[in-house]
């Protein structure tokens, strides 16, 4: 059973199992950073099991390969600092040219984000940097973390493909796909 809300969001509140988010606080054994010329991304290597997603509308297990970032030309006006992205911003300058790389500190990717979620929204999208392939899934759940304009600044410093000073790309049309949210009867 489907359901739209008035802001148009699909609603599909009869899908039995949660989203669930397992090994995202463990700590990596070794960890990268590159800026690609688009977005400056992590990746690591784990002992064990790396990060995984499964559950939900997901068919399969689905394996964490990198966290990127992005950054606007305005700042974000939050004062509330993450250690581990002011531990980041102090390595950035690392990685200011395009297709550089340096290892960092590894740490856990999200420590409080390992768990199950029994509502969140996902859509069919596409990727977020060239080529923008339509091939991904995007999964927004109800964790929000906010960033210090000092990290924001150091992000600034990138030099980017193009000249380019942000990376968010701008909304793009729906184009017949539909975007959905996903509640257990709790979540109401």
């Amino acid at each position: 059973m489907n359901f739209t809300l008035s802001s148009g969001l699909n609603v599909v509140p009869l899908i039995e199992e949660d989203l669930k988010l397992k090994h995202f606080n463990k700590s990596p054994k070794k960890m990268s950073i590159k800026n690609t010329g688009h977005t400056v991304e992590i990746k690591a290597d784990w002992n064990g099991k790396a990060p995984s997603c499964t559950g939900g509308p997901l068919h399969g297990n689905y394996v964490f390969e990198k966290a990127t970032f992005h950054w606007a030309k305005k700042p974000t006006g939050f004062v509330f600092p993450i250690e581990w992205l002011d531990d980041l911003s102090k390595t950035l300058h690392k990685v200011q040219s395009p297709n550089s790389t340096a290892e960092i500190k590894p740490f856990p990717l999200l420590n409080d984000f390992d768990k199950d979620y029994s509502s969140f929204i996902f859509y069919e999208g596409s990727l977020d940097y060239p080529p923008c392939s339509e091939s991904v899934t995007w999964f927004i759940v109800e964790v929000a973390y906010q960033v210090i304009d000092s990290v924001v600044k150091e992000f600034k410093k990138i030099k980017l493909a193009e000249g380019d000073v942000s990376n968010v790309r701008p909304m793009q049309p729906l184009n017949k796909r539909q975007v959905k949210y996903v509640g257990s009867h709790n979540s109401y």
